[in-house]
């Protein structure tokens, strides 16, 4: 199993949301995240008195895919949140060494069954 978290434009989530969906990937979260990046051009950021710093509102997406599906999202999210600028975001892989579904006790990847076909 593999965990895909990647870091996209926030005005590209309802993108990678519909892209994802299409893709058979029903099990996934999305959230609310800042990047703080120095360097971006003053109008490409906003002001978080919180932070102290500029950043840019990013949305993180989260999802546990069987490993021969890992690909297939990692590029469904790379392609609906390209813009093609600077800033665009990352995506990133690890493995997960197993998962127990709470309401079953399921174990490993049986546990995926339902959220991605």
């Amino acid at each position: 199993m593999r965990h895909i978290m990647a870091f996209v434009r926030a005005t590209m989530a309802e993108n990678v949301i519909d892209a994802l969906a299409l893709q058979g990937c029903l099990d996934f979260s999305v959230s609310d995240a800042r990047r703080i990046l120095p360097g971006l051009p003053s109008g490409a950021y906003s002001y978080s008195v919180q932070l102290g710093q500029g950043y840019e509102p990013m949305i993180r997406v989260d999802l546990v895919c069987l490993a021969e599906d890992a690909e297939r999202f990692a590029e469904t999210i790379r392609k609906a949140s390209h813009t093609g600028n600077q800033g665009d975001g990352m995506i990133f892989f690890a493995e997960i060494q197993g998962a127990i579904r709470i309401r079953t006790g399921e174990r490993g990847e049986a546990t995926l069954r339902l959220g991605h076909k």
